[in-house]
């Protein structure tokens, strides 16, 4: 608890949010996803993007996966336990090909 109250509690905690590293989002990667969204605007979208922590301070996206809506209710997103089995696989094969480890 801190000394300075709520006041020192917010400060501490955007501290600690600021030290914790960055993400580097490849363009592909950020081109792909805002098209998922535009053109489902008038739904929830649902994806998975793939990535390797270069360090404790950088994580690098450099791949995403677009999945299947599972509910078909305009606000609702679900994954199947099958492409979600999909994904972990493709970031498998990932780093098979390239020699390092990605994450979903």
């Amino acid at each position: 608890r801190s000394v300075f109250g709520a006041a020192g509690s917010r400060f501490a905690a955007r501290q600690s949010m600021a030290n914790r590293g960055r993400v580097r989002l490849s363009e592909t990667v950020y081109q792909a996803c805002i098209s998922h969204a535009l053109t489902t605007e008038r739904e929830e979208v649902l994806g998975l993007l793939l990535g390797h922590a270069e360090g404790p301070s950088l994580v690098d996206i450099f791949a995403s996966l677009t999945l299947r809506r599972m509910d078909k209710r305009p606000d609702r997103c679900e994954i199947s336990p099958e492409q979600l089995v999909e994904a972990t696989q493709a970031a498998e094969h990932l780093s098979e090909l390239l020699g390092r480890t990605t994450r979903v």
